[in-house]
This record gives structure tokens, C-alpha cells and sequence, in this order.
């Protein structure tokens, strides 16, 4: 029991924190930074905090205060002394109240130690005098007329070399 004194976080993910900005993280909808927008993104916030997530809620305010923690919502934690992010901030929607604490630092890249065994079209990729644009489905949402197609329809008059994946 006790209070943390200092913590930071690492996060690894996109920038889910939660801002009178955007919508709540996982709903899918575009930020509305107009003052309609900011009072959909209150009462969105709202529903989710007093309905949808009303019992995980009263859970996790239970289980905080049995370890002499201050209560909270179900939400990312955001650390008030560092909150590390690993993009730029170009690819975040941007928020007028980001947290203070809060650092951009660019991607984190593994360091590859296996064997490479490239496919044949790689040298295209590392030859490449123009941008290389990769786009991937990815291993939950699998359905390439999502996000593959229509980046493909739209980049099919654009002069740049699109790398396409799918998970799984």
C-alpha cells in the first residue's frame, strides 16, 4: 500500500489518452474539433465511463482502494512525469490538453539478427527513388476491402511504390 512516487510509461501502442478532442479510443470515429464535435466527445466519454464501462469501473475504484491507491477510470494510464510515445507527433490526431508529460520519440526499431532472405521484389524497395508507401492489414481486422483496397484506389495515380501485407 502506498503511493507511487515517481513512474513513467512506455507506451506501445497508438496515442489512446483520453482529451476533450477527440472521441474515446477504440470507438473508430474521426476527431469533430468544432464545439459540436467537443460536446460528442463529451457525452461519447460520458456513456462509456457511466454505462458501457459502469462496472469495470466500480471494479477497478474497489480493487484501487484496497491497495491505498486513488480511484480511477478505465482508461490508459498516463504517468504526470513522463509518458513516452513511440511515433511523431504528425501521425497523432492532435489535442489541445496532451498531457505535459507527454514525448514524441520516434519509432522503436528492433535490431534484426536473424537471416534475411528477401523476396524477389525487395530490391525494388531499397532501390526505390521514390516514396515507398507500406500498408498492412494487419491480424485482427483482416478484410482487405478495409484498408488495403482503398489505399490501393487511391494511391493508383500517385508516382510511389506501395508495399501491401496481410496478417496472418
Amino acid at each position: 500500500k502506498g503511493e507511487l512516487k515517481s513512474w513513467s510509461v512506455f507506451n506501445i501502442s497508438v496515442l489512446g489518452l483520453p482529451s476533450k478532442d477527440v472521441p474515446p479510443f477504440g470507438l473508430g470515429m474521426l476527431p469533430d474539433y468544432s464545439a459540436v464535435g467537443k460536446v460528442k466527445n463529451r457525452m461519447l466519454t460520458f456513456m462509456g465511463n457511466k454505462v458501457i464501462f459502469k462496472d469495470v469501473n466500480a471494479f477497478l475504484r474497489q480493487t484501487m482502494a484496497k491497495v491505498g491507491l486513488p480511484p480511477r477510470l478505465f482508461a490508459p494510464v498516463a504517468s504526470p512525469m513522463l509518458y513516452l510515445q513511440p511515433s511523431v507527433p504528425a501521425i497523432e490526431y492532435p489535442r489541445s490538453d496532451l498531457i505535459p508529460s507527454a514525448h514524441f520519440i520516434g519509432p522503436v526499431l528492433p535490431q534484426f539478427k536473424g537471416e534475411f532472405d528477401p523476396p524477389a521484389w525487395w530490391g525494388d524497395v531499397t532501390n526505390a527513388n521514390k516514396p515507398v508507401v507500406l500498408v498492412t492489414q494487419g491480424t485482427v481486422a483482416t478484410d482487405a476491402s478495409e484498408l488495403i483496397l482503398p489505399t490501393l484506389r487511391a494511391l493508383a495515380n500517385e508516382d510511389v511504390l506501395v508495399v501491401a501485407t496481410t496478417g496472418g
